[in-house]
């Protein structure tokens, strides 16, 4: 260890044991104090199960051959008969996990006039989860960037809110956000999310912006913001990241993908895809490469409703889909369960009994 860090962790061990035993905080309390660049995340400030640090290597130490590869699909869009009809071509029922339960994807809907709650219903009905992204969705997208904390009240619980009344969803099942435009506002959504009793939040940007630096920065997984991220964990532009300690509320993050000029995007509808063979070929690249082939970190997919108009695009994932759902190791779940998984990270030789992914039992079958 050099001097310079020996001096870091010295001034940090005396900081935070002069606030244990002056304060009588917890240790997440204490660093709340004095957080900044002294003071990282480490299992000595974060201790599983309950809290995780951000990092691209599986829980307790598994070993990635162990680890099921999980596929998040999520789409951020307004619910309507017209935009249901692509789900379930995405999704048929005869298409199952290795566990012999549906394949899943969660859906961040908002309250916009198009959207059609009878239609979220049928999703969450078939297994999906439904999850929060607004009332409005207003614009300009900056203007989420500095939304006061009522703002996000109004917009992301009242939102919650319309979900369970317009669809009879049993209160405490929709645990999940997303911000519009993927503009995090900082403490000031973080503490709404904490304070309404939110499981996760999935709105953080991380990763390369080219594909060639994937083999410096993998994916990574779910982490609890109990310790603040740095800014390599929430670098769109302009980051408006939270710097107070929110224990217990999870991150889940947008790991970037990329299209086939290597250029990264957070969201598929902005990678450069144009066939259908392009779309398969750039998701199967990326899914081998820096995920099943890697770490096993959750591989992310993540659409907006325009994407669906492009047909030669959609017609390659459907195909992506079904190509990867022939491996026994390969999972199609939503965030919630991704978080009930890093709760309790359990290998692939038990991971068919794995009660949290078989909570809707009236819908799994027999296992593959």
């Amino acid at each position: 260890m050099t001097r310079k860090n020996t001096g870091t962790w010295y001034i940090l061990f005396i900081l935070t044991a002069s606030c244990l035993l002056l304060r009588e905080l917890s240790p997440v309390a204490c660093y709340d104090l004095i957080s900044g660049p002294l003071a990282p995340c480490t299992e000595r400030f974060c201790q599983p199960p309950a809290c995780r640090c951000p990092s691209p290597n599986p829980p307790n130490n598994l070993n990635p051959s162990a680890v099921p590869q999980m596929v998040i699909v999520s789409f951020d869009l307004a619910v309507t008969a017209y935009v249901a009809s692509f789900f379930e071509q995405l999704f048929p029922i005869d298409i199952i996990n290795p566990n012999g339960c549906p394949i899943a994807a969660t859906f961040f809907v908002p309250d916009q006039e198009r959207t059609d709650y009878n239609d979220v219903r049928q999703l969450y009905a078939r297994g999906h989860e439904i999850a929060s992204n607004s009332q409005s969705r207003r614009q300009p997208p900056l203007w989420w960037n500095s939304a006061s904390y009522l703002d996000y009240v109004y917009e992301i619980y009242g939102q919650r809110i319309n979900l369970e009344t317009g669809t009879y969803i049993p209160e405490g099942k929709i645990t999940g956000m997303r911000v519009p435009y993927l503009q995090p506002g900082g403490n000031n959504m973080y503490r709404m999310l904490r304070d309404y009793n939110f499981t996760y939040d999935s709105s953080m940007v991380t990763g390369p912006t080219s594909a060639h630096n994937y083999a410096v920065f993998p994916p990574f997984y779910p982490f609890t913001l109990d310790i603040p991220p740095n800014n390599t964990l929430c670098d769109i532009y302009p980051s408006n990241c939270p710097n107070s300690s929110y224990p217990g509320l999870w991150e889940i993050p947008i790991n970037r993908m990329y299209g086939t000029d290597g250029q990264g995007c957070a969201m598929m509808d902005d990678c450069k895809v144009t066939t259908s063979d392009d779309t398969f070929n750039v998701l199967l690249a990326q899914f081998f490469s820096e995920y099943y082939n890697r770490k096993r970190a959750p591989y992310g997919l993540y659409f907006q409703g325009k994407w669906l108009e492009n047909n030669q695009a959609f017609d390659g994932l459907k195909r992506f889909i079904r190509y990867i759902n022939k491996m026994d190791d390969v999972f199609f779940v939503t965030g919630s369960q991704v978080i009930d998984w890093m709760k309790q990270p359990t290998p692939l030789s038990q991971i068919n009994s794995f009660a949290p992914w078989r909570s809707n039992s009236g819908l799994c079958g027999e296992k593959k």
